[in-house]
């Protein structure tokens, strides 16, 4: 069962990266949702973790996301392929 972490600590906002501060248990590849101010919610990733710090890369536009709350969920980011394979008559 995952745990939710809420954090108010995004302390920089550069393109699709977003540093958030005094983080604890985040870890690599950890999906993230960001809740902005006026209530719409965006996705992202944790790229890297350092110490107290993490880069979440964002799946959407950075627009609006400078004083937002990202919540980091335990969950890992998973990839599926699907292959389409066509058929012969």
């Amino acid at each position: 069962m995952s745990v939710i972490k809420e954090y108010r600590t995004v302390s920089e906002v550069v393109g699709p990266l977003m540093i958030v501060d005094q983080v604890a248990g985040v870890h690599f590849n950890e999906l993230v949702e960001i809740q902005l101010h006026d209530g719409s919610k965006r996705q992202g990733q944790v790229l890297e973790v350092q110490e107290d710090k993490a880069m979440v890369q964002l799946f959407e536009g950075s627009s609006g996301i400078n004083l937002s709350i990202p919540w980091f969920g335990g969950k890992n980011c998973q990839y599926f392929l699907a292959l389409v394979c066509p058929t012969r008559n």
